[in-house]
């Protein structure tokens, strides 16, 4: 039976772009389409994405020319078998294989997740070039940050490309008051209570949350999450003097991350860099308070509901010294604000209007 709309993602792990393209796919589903979830490689083999039938096309990413054909070989072959309407890829390399396995047969739409300058240079390149064809029939861009990255590619790129945000994940309702959220997850000590949340990763920049600990000296740091970084983090904060001061939770899900959200008095949000930053507006929708990294994205993403710091720990100190419970909840309530101005357009409306697709299947393709 032909697929209508196929979601190839580069990578089976942990992720912002191959979490909405689960959302995706399972919205779609609901939306009468016959949709399919696929990865071109494992990476992570106990994240359980939700959807059971997705499929995988390699164990690991090829390394050798013999690999490499092979792997084309078996893109080619799943790609045949589903003969998608539409495909939609999610990260550079699955924009590649999508466009050269669909694109002559369907409507092909790449997408960009992270800024110009994380992607490999060979990606880039051929990208580039397959974006000037019809390969590609159209490109999202989850940001007008990200989209401007990508200006060098000229005008039949900038005439493909179109913004559309993704929409922050729906948490659990809890009924917790913060007293309770903060017992459930261990929160016992700090004021202020200072939260991170998110792959411990080095685009997520927690060490500078760390950094600033020595000049706050009554505020915990509650870091959610795991990744390569924690051995990293722990030594950091024991070189700092801050060990006693930083908790890890490890990663939380379902109602524990609304607990969080709940628990703290301060979400920081000190990423390098973000397509589009889903936990800031997660957690203004939860009635967290967000201080920033003052990076382009995060203003687009928090306008005047987020507070920014540079990169110096000393801005972040004195931020939160001046910061006091009216305070908070003027932020809170413009947090609350800045999510539900996001939460007016459905990123599945905007995927099925892109790929010329009515909002529901039974309309008639």
């Amino acid at each position: 039976m032909t697929t209508d709309i196929l979601c190839l993602v580069s990578h089976h792990s942990v992720g912002g772009a191959q979490n909405v393209a689960v959302r995706l796919t399972s919205a779609f589903r609901e939306r009468g389409y016959r949709a399919e979830l696929g990865f071109l490689f494992q990476e992570n083999a106990n994240w359980n994405c939700g959807i059971k039938d997705r499929f995988i096309i390699a164990e690991r990413k090829p390394k050798t020319l013999t690999e490499w054909w092979h792997f084309f070989t078996r893109c080619r072959a799943e790609c045949a078998m589903r003969a998608p309407l539409v495909a939609i890829g999610f990260h550079p390399l699955a924009n590649i294989i999508g466009a050269l396995m669909v694109g002559k047969s369907g409507r092909f739409i790449s997408s960009q997740a992270w800024p110009a300058t994380e992607q490999s240079r060979g990606t880039e390149r051929v990208e580039n070039l397959l974006c000037r064809t019809p390969l590609i029939y159209r490109n999202i861009a989850v940001s007008g940050f990200v989209a401007s990255t990508f200006a060098h590619r000229g005008k039949a790129y900038a005439r493909k490309t179109e913004i559309i945000y993704n929409d922050p994940p729906t948490l659990p309702v809890i009924e917790d008051d913060k007293p309770a959220c903060q017992k459930k997850l261990g929160i016992t000590t700090g004021v202020p209570v200072l939260g991170c949340i998110g792959r411990l990763h080095e685009q997520k920049n927690f060490q500078l949350a760390i950094r600033t600990l020595p000049y706050v000296p009554s505020a915990h740091l509650f870091i959610a999450g795991d990744g390569t970084q924690e051995a990293m983090l722990r030594a950091l904060a024991v070189k700092r003097g801050v060990d006693a001061r930083v908790h890890f939770l490890g990663p939380l899900v379902g109602a524990d991350v609304s607990r969080f959200y709940r628990a703290v008095d301060w979400l920081l949000m000190p990423s390098l860099y973000e397509g589009h930053p889903l936990v800031m507006l997660e957690a203004m929708a939860s009635g967290a308070p967000v201080i920033s990294h003052d990076v382009p994205v995060m203003r687009e993403a928090g306008a005047d509901a987020a507070l920014y710091c540079s990169s110096e720990p000393i801005n972040w100190a004195e931020t939160l010294a001046n910061l006091d419970e009216p305070r908070r909840q003027e932020m809170i309530a413009k947090g609350k604000a800045r999510a539900a101005h996001f939460a007016q357009t459905s990123m599945v409306d905007e995927y099925l209007r892109m790929m010329s697709l009515p909002a529901y299947k039974q309309e008639a393709l």
